[in-house]
Formats: structure tokens, C-alpha cells, sequence
């Protein structure tokens, strides 16, 4: 997986968070315009809304790099909380506990970095919990609040490898799904100019995308995307079997590391035109496996048509067209 596609993943992230975030730091800087000692604070949240207001008007453009730089500001401004808040009542102390885990939560959201966040996390918590102990000693108060900087130290730096893990998954899946696809397209076109046509089945053998060749095939001109492929065939418990014996047998040999090099097996079925007509068709069978990341088996089939009754019915559509003075 691409770091420049996921570093610009982040950076859309960080837009989006700006435009949802940038209301919440009104609501931060009102509780501390009503709370005593907060004056550094309430500078620093406001810097803060600058800088998210900007960035979701696209005023300002941040890099993955002014990003970094803009969250250990955000840790300094978090430090600056606890030394200028160490002598608060306690009513107080709660409120700001409270609004540092919101902020710190908040941080993750802008960006989820676990590196910078495992660092900076443990350290303004670990700086906060001495200054604490320091002032006050180990108080049942002191204790509560060091259980609680503990849990929203470890909460956010796991909260930050888990948004991380997801991001990278979902870009991950996505070069996969876009990948996948290229090759299917590659194969099924390639199909086409060999064999008389070709269908993708998933898992549960049901046609995916459009299928022109069994309409040429049979001489129809029905849909028959999301339809069970084995209903194509003659009304034959036995064929049916047969086919998906066939299935069966050829996904194990495809995933043997011995048989991929080889020729890809081969079933002579007959599917059942409108007409209820019998039309001969060899088969030919490759397992993709986990196709589009679905974690299920797809089967591509080529087909190639009897070459007797093709010929057969191409004579007798131009023997309908002579004797209906359309063929010299």
C-alpha cells in the first residue's frame, strides 16, 4: 500500500475534522471564559479555532508534516493546561479533567498517528499525574484522578493504532478492490477473442456484470445478471451434478501450487436456449480466489460453443435467409 496515498488520506481526514470540530471549540472556550485560572487556556483553544476555521475554509492547506508539527503544539498547549490549572478546587479540576479528555480524544480524531500520540500522550498524562502527586500527595482525590488520566492516556493511543489499522485496511482494500478489477476486465476481454464468450460467477454461482455471449449463444436477448448459472443448463439433475462436481474438482486444482501452470479444466455441458433447445458448450473454469477482498471463491468461466452446432445453426439461419431472398 502506498504512504503518500495513505499521508493524503490523512489530510483529507484532517479537513473533514476540521469542519465538525471547529463549532466544538466555541463550546470549550465558553466553559473556560466561566472557569477562574484559565487565561493561557482559553488563548491556546483560541489559536485553535483559528487554525480549524481556516483549514475548513480553505483558507490554509496542512501537509501531513504541518499536521505533526500542529498536533505537538496542541501537546504543548495540553502541558501548559497542567501547570496553569495545579492549584484549581476541586469542582474545578473535574471540569478540566473533562475537557482534556475531550481535547485529547479530539487529537486522535485530526489525526491518528500512533507514534505521536503513544509519546505525547504518555507524557502530558505522565506530567499531569506528577505535578498532582506533587501538590498534593496520594489523596483518595489524587488517586481518582490518576486512575482516570491513565484510562484516557491508554484509551487514546488505542483508539489512535485502531483508526490507523482501519484507514490503512480501507485504503488497503480499496487498491485491492480497483486492482482486482483490472485483472478481470484484462481476462475477460482477452477470453473474448479466443473463445465465444465468457461469465464471472461469485460464490453462490450467480452471473456478475453483463453477459452478451449467452444471448449469442442461445439466440435470446434475455438479463440474466444475478441469475444461477446452473438454471442455463438443461433441465437435468444429472448436468447440474455434473457441473458442480466440475466446480468442485477444478477450485481444488487451482489451488494446488502444482497444477498452475496448467491447462485449466474443461466440462462439455449443453444449456437450454428459449426454444428448449439443446446447445453444446465446452466450459472452461478458473477459481479466483477472495475476488474484490469477499473472502468467497469466483469462478470464471469461458465458453466455447460446439463447433458442429454452430455450424449447423449458422447454416440454417442462412438457408432462412435465402429462402427469404435476403442471401444471393
Amino acid at each position: 500500500m502506498s504512504s503518500r496515498g495513505l499521508r493524503h488520506l490523512m489530510e483529507k481526514n484532517f479537513v473533514y475534522a476540521s469542519e465538525l470540530l471547529q463549532h466544538s471549540v466555541c463550546f470549550a472556550i465558553a466553559v473556560l471564559l466561566c472557569t477562574d485560572g484559565t487565561r493561557i487556556i482559553r488563548i491556546g483553544a483560541t489559536l485553535v479555532y483559528v487554525v480549524h476555521a481556516s483549514v475548513a475554509h480553505r483558507f490554509v492547506k496542512m501537509s501531513a508534516v504541518h499536521i505533526k508539527a500542529y498536533l505537538a503544539v496542541l501537546f504543548m498547549i495540553g502541558a501548559t493546561e497542567t501547570l496553569e490549572t495545579r492549584h484549581m478546587d476541586p469542582s474545578d479540576v473535574a471540569v478540566m479533567q473533562t475537557l482534556n479528555a475531550v481535547f485529547r480524544v479530539g487529537m486522535v480524531v485530526l489525526h491518528m498517528d500512533p507514534q505521536i500520540h503513544a509519546v505525547g500522550q504518555m507524557v502530558v498524562s505522565g506530567g499531569d499525574i506528577l505535578i498532582k502527586i506533587l501538590m498534593h500527595g496520594f489523596t483518595p482525590g489524587v488517586v481518582a484522578y490518576v486512575w482516570v488520566e491513565v484510562f484516557v492516556a491508554t484509551g487514546t493511543v488505542i483508539l489512535s493504532i485502531s483508526l490507523e489499522y482501519y484507514m490503512r485496511e480501507t485504503l488497503a482494500a480499496q487498491f485491492r478492490s480497483q486492482d482486482a478489477e483490472t485483472m478481470v476486465a484484462g481476462f475477460r476481454r482477452m477470453l473474448r477473442g479466443i473463445c465465444d464468450g465468457e461469465v464471472l460467477l461469485d460464490g453462490h454461482l450467480r452471473i456478475q456484470g453483463p453477459c452478451g455471449c449467452i444471448n449469442q449463444i442461445l439466440s435470446s436477448h434475455g438479463d440474466f445478471e444475478g441469475q444461477v448459472f446452473p438454471s442455463l443448463l438443461v433441465d437435468c439433475e444429472e448436468e447440474h451434478a455434473r457441473f458442480r462436481d466440475f466446480i468442485a474438482t477444478s477450485c481444488k486444482l487451482c489451488a494446488c501450487p502444482d497444477m498452475q501452470g496448467s491447462m485449466p479444466p474443461c466440462l462439455r455441458a449443453s444449456l437450454q436456449s428459449e426454444q428448449s433447445t439443446r446447445v453444446g458448450v465446452d466450459l472452461f473454469h478458473v477459481s479466483l480466489s477472495n475476488l474484490f477482498g469477499s473472502g468467497e471463491d469466483y469462478h470464471l468461466l469461458a465458453l466455447r460453443q460446439d463447433k458442429r452446432a454452430r455450424d449447423w445453426s449458422l447454416g440454417f439461419r442462412v438457408w432462412g435467409l435465402q429462402g427469404l431472398g435476403f442471401w444471393g
